[in-house]
């Protein structure tokens, strides 16, 4: 018989909330604070202890620790919106550890779609994962652009 792990999970800063894009494993902590999980996309300080404040996708909790990997904003080919921007994994950026109540959880909706490098994927059967923001950013986030040859 398969038996799956529970997620890993925290409670972030109380009196942030969210709208749930996923079902959680637990609700939020009696403090008032929000369930952090893996996958969850956040805010959080780009370079503690720095002001300044990017986003990013949790790749695993620990306690109150929460590791982080930064996202790069794809847009469409088409120009598009912000709305219709897509946010990938940092390829050149190292994964950051911050405390719980330091970040912010945005909500967002999770997908995949095939790579489409060549190179890495020649045969079109390896997918990369992308998330789209379902609320905007505040004023002052930094956003990084996703460079595409």
């Amino acid at each position: 018989m398969l038996r799956l792990a529970a997620p890993k999970t925290t409670t972030a800063a109380p009196g942030l909330s969210r709208r749930c894009c996923r079902h959680r494993a637990q609700p939020p902590s009696t403090s008032g604070g929000v369930v952090v999980v893996t996958l969850d996309v956040v805010v959080y300080p780009f370079a503690p202890p720095s002001c300044v404040r990017t986003v990013g996708v949790v790749t695993d909790v620990d306690g109150d620790d929460v590791t982080i990997s930064q996202l790069e904003r794809e847009l469409p080919d088409d120009g598009g919106s912000d709305a219709d921007a897509c946010w990938l994994i940092s390829e050149t950026e190292e994964e950051v550890v911050c405390h719980a109540d330091e970040v912010l959880v945005i909500a967002s909706d999770y997908g995949q779609r095939c790579d489409m490098d060549r190179i890495r994927n020649p045969h079109g059967e390896h997918a990369e994962e992308f998330w789209t923001l379902l609320e905007p950013l505040d004023d002052g986030v930094l956003v990084v652009e996703r460079d595409t040859p």
